[in-house]
Formats: C-alpha cells, structure tokens, sequence
C-alpha cells in the first residue's frame, strides 16, 4: 500500500541502507517525510489527475444563495461541475464578477443555471425558496501526510516508480550522490504516469509520417 510510513522505512532502508529493525530515527523519518510532502504536492499538481477528483454532496438551505466548500476542495478542474440534483440539469461556473452581475440583473430572484465560487463558498445567483440539493465534482488539494500507514490518493501503482525517487532525490540535495539517477527516474516515471493515465492526449496527434497526419 502507498503511505508515507511504509514509503519512509523503504527509503530508510533502500537508499540509507539500514534495516527496519534499526531504521526509527525520528529526525530522519521526519526529514523524509518533508521531501515526501513536497515530491507529492508537485506530483498532484502537475496534471489534473482522475485520482484528484472526487465528488460532494451540499445542501444550500432556505433563504440562502450559498453553501460553503467542502472539506480539502482545491478547484473545480476542466473536468469537475455543479450539479443541480432537485432540477436534475448541470450548474455552469462563471467569474465571480459576471455572479455578482447576474444577482443584480435579476434580483436574486431569477434561478439562473449558474454558479460561482469565492469567499469559501459556492454561490447562487438567487436565495433558494427552501433547501436545494447540488452534487461539487471537484479537485482535492494535496493531502498533508503523516508517518502513518494512511493510504496516499496516488495510486499504489505508482508510488515506488515516482513518489519515492522523488523523495530520495529532494531528501539529499546536500549530498554527492546519487541524485542523477534518481532524478532520472522520477522523470521517467512521471512521463510513463502521464501518458498512462491520459492516454487520449497523449495520442491526440498521430506521428507526421503517418499519410493524413495533421
């Protein structure tokens, strides 16, 4: 299972070669999980990945034209939308600008398809005549770890060919290592995690050679 503890004690013993037995020094662990937290965060925002998404149920109540944001919520994404669940039609995002726009254009009254999100909330053009059920699919931001065998939101597929030699790498950049090589081989498997997991834009163009390539 990918989780930072079970990670941390594969670098410990890995890289430092030392054996689990012996491997509980906390400042090191700690240092780790530092390099880990940072590997992890670039990893998660370098694409919108599927495993970044994820899906919340909010219930604006009566009298109100907001909710606010689910726990962890990082953005909507290019994939993620609102979901109106009582009218069973999708939410469009606007600007907070053309929100505010709307709610003066129609007086708070006029239930526009339509939301925007600023102040911690998703909000509404009108005040909702009596509580109205809406589906946020939307990205998570990072997790922030701990040394414990809580399971990361990277796939375990994953998390030795690209979470570890990035945690290695950033973990000894005072160090005359072996840095090359492991920076090395988080980029290859970051490239191999890229194209796996986004198949279609990774073939969206066929090679030149192919007769009605564009």
């Amino acid at each position: 299972m990918g989780s930072p503890d079970a990670g941390i004690s594969l670098v410990i013993e890995v890289y430092d070669g030392v054996v689990p037995a012996d491997g509980g020094s906390v400042k090191r662990r700690v240092k780790i999980l530092r390099s880990m937290q940072l590997t992890n965060d670039f990893v998660h925002n370098f694409r919108e990945w599927e495993w970044t998404y994820t899906s919340s149920a909010l219930v604006v109540l009566a009298n109100d034209n907001f909710v606010a944001l689910p726990t962890g919520f990082q953005n909507v994404g290019d994939a993620g939308f609102l979901w109106d669940v009582d009218r069973n039609v999708p939410v469009t995002l606007v600007s907070k600008f053309e929100l505010m726009r709307l709610r003066l254009l129609s007086r708070g009254t006029s239930q526009r398809s339509v939301f925007g999100i600023f102040g911690g909330k998703v909000q509404l053009t009108y005040a909702a005549g009596s509580a109205r059920n809406f589906t946020l699919f939307h990205r998570v931001a990072p997790e922030i770890l701990t040394d414990t065998d809580t399971e990361m939101l990277i796939p375990d597929k994953w998390f030795r060919s690209v979470i570890i030699p990035g945690t290695v790498a950033g973990g000894q950049e005072l160090k005359s290592d072996l840095r090359p090589q492991w920076r090395a081989q988080f980029a290859d498997g970051l490239k191999q995690m890229a194209t796996d997991e986004n198949p279609a834009k990774a073939a969206r163009k066929p090679p030149m050679a192919i007769p009605g390539a564009w």
